[in-house]
Parts: C-alpha cells; sequence; structure tokens
C-alpha cells in the first residue's frame, strides 16, 4: 500500500509520509504555540491507494525432459479480458505486458506438450519472472 499527498506527489509508504507530517507538524506547533493541529488532523488528507498500475510476466519455457527452450509456445492469463498472451521466441522467452497487479493464473501451453497451469501474484511493476518447464506428450520430442 502506498500514500498519495497531493497532485503530482512521490509515492512513499505510509509510515514514512506519517513520520514526516508529525515532524511537520510539530515544528509548525513550536513556531506558532497557539497552533491546535495534530498529526490526526492532518492524517484524513492522505489517500491511501492500492497499487493499480499494471505489472510484466517474463517466462522461459522448457521442455522438461531435455531442459531446452521451446519455440513458439504460448502463456497466457486465463479468464483475462481482453485476452493477455505472448508466445515464445527461438531462446524460449515470452513477456506479458499491462497485466493487472492480482493473483492471476498463468497457462503456459506448447504444440506435442501437456497444458501447465500456475497460480502467481503479480504486486508490483518490477514484473515476475519464472521459469516454466512443460512435460512432452507421449515421450521425448525431438
Amino acid at each position: 500500500m502506498t500514500c498519495h499527498l497531493g497532485r503530482g506527489s512521490i509515492p512513499l509508504t505510509c509510515s514514512v509520509l506519517q513520520a514526516l507530517l508529525f515532524i511537520a507538524c510539530a515544528r509548525h506547533r513550536a513556531a506558532t504555540p497557539d497552533c491546535m493541529a495534530t498529526p490526526v488532523q492532518v492524517l484524513p488528507s492522505i489517500q491511501f491507494e492500492e497499487p493499480t498500475t499494471p505489472g510484466t510476466i517474463t517466462a522461459m519455457l522448457l521442455d522438461a525432459h531435455r531442459g531446452k527452450p521451446i519455440q513458439n509456445g504460448i502463456i497466457l492469463i486465463v479468464g483475462s479480458s481482453p485476452t493477455l498472451g505472448a508466445m515464445s521466441d527461438s531462446t524460449g522467452r515470452a513477456m506479458l505486458q499491462r497485466v493487472p497487479i492480482g493473483r492471476h493464473v498463468l497457462q503456459s501451453r506448447a504444440l506435442g506438450y501437456a497444458i501447465r497451469e500456475d497460480t502467481l501474484t503479480v504486486d508490483s511493476t518490477a514484473g515476475r519472472a519464472l521459469v516454466v518447464q512443460l512435460r512432452s506428450i507421449g515421450g521425448v520430442m525431438c
């Protein structure tokens, strides 16, 4: 959770912002003895928000048996609307951008491999990186 104070302000952790407000209020009271302001009166102007900026998921798709990258595999967020999905490149890397903050089911699939679903949480704009190993169907893929 972050706190925002006014337009264009820099998000700070709530505890840091509360400490700054407490210090500013104490200094103001010292300069103006008849001031009745207290941190409690200042805090209601703080707006508490859950992060809403989307994050990024980067997945490396690998063959579970051989450990080699899987090209043209697909990762997608189950139930997203519009569908959030990406295809892996020749190195097995696929990137989903603009993933909403929260808990999601990531489905990974590729031709000749069993579908895999993993639950993950995107909790910051820093993104998530993960390795997804897919098992071949009917034996080893060549």
